[in-house]
């Protein structure tokens, strides 16, 4: 299989990666959520990210990589979330440095040695708004359609439920919003949908 086209600045993603032989990624509370801490440290420069959601055996993610300008930018607004300033990261070395540290906290906790994820991770380019709509509906609905929960919403690893907090959040939720017309609509939006997934879109 060809190794995947590299991720271009500017460019929005649906990204999604697998355990390697189906295996298991997360095992317990601590290791959902310390996925998500490092995938946060290590990308916030030269990612930004509109949606996610974490299942036992694979992920999903829907995210821009910024360009080198975009940045530059970000470290002098936020540089409190810089990992290494004045110099502009590589978006696919950031996230294998992700995939690298759970990895290993798996391995060590587990007693397990080798490869976590498959590898390379998949992606695929969102071309434009309603593919944006329908892929961020699409990552939320995931664990309802795997049957992980009966409601999508009250799962605890994705996206959704934070939308509706009024607290800062790492998620360019404005621009997700202002795509689906509001919050209102955002949420109309996904409890409307039927639960069929458009062809375009990754199948677990």
């Amino acid at each position: 299989m060809p190794w995947p086209a590299p991720l271009q600045p500017g460019e929005y993603y649906h990204l999604y990666n697998r355990g390697i032989n189906a295996a298991d990624l997360f095992y317990d509370d601590y290791d959902y959520w310390r996925f998500l801490d490092k995938y946060f440290q290590h990308t916030a420069q030269p990612i930004d990210t509109y949606a996610y959601c974490l299942m036992r055996n694979h992920f999903h993610l829907l995210i821009r990589v910024r360009t080198a300008e975009e940045q530059l930018e970000f470290i002098e607004q936020d540089p409190a979330r810089v990992r290494d300033p004045g110099r502009v990261l590589s978006p696919s070395q950031q996230l294998a440095h992700v995939c690298n540290s759970h990895t290993q906290s798996v391995n060590h906790r587990e007693k397990r040695t080798g490869s976590l994820f498959e590898k390379p991770f998949k992606r695929k380019l969102i071309g434009d708004l309603m593919y944006f709509r329908s892929a961020v509906t699409y990552i939320h609905w995931n664990p309802q359609s795997h049957g992980a929960t009966d409601d999508f919403a009250t799962y605890p690893y994705s996206s959704y439920g934070s939308f509706f907090l009024r607290k800062p959040s790492p998620l360019n939720q404005i621009e997700v919003l202002k795509h689906f017309g509001g919050l209102v609509r955002f949420e109309d939006y996904h409890r409307s949908i039927d639960l069929v997934i458009d062809e375009q879109l990754e199948r677990d």
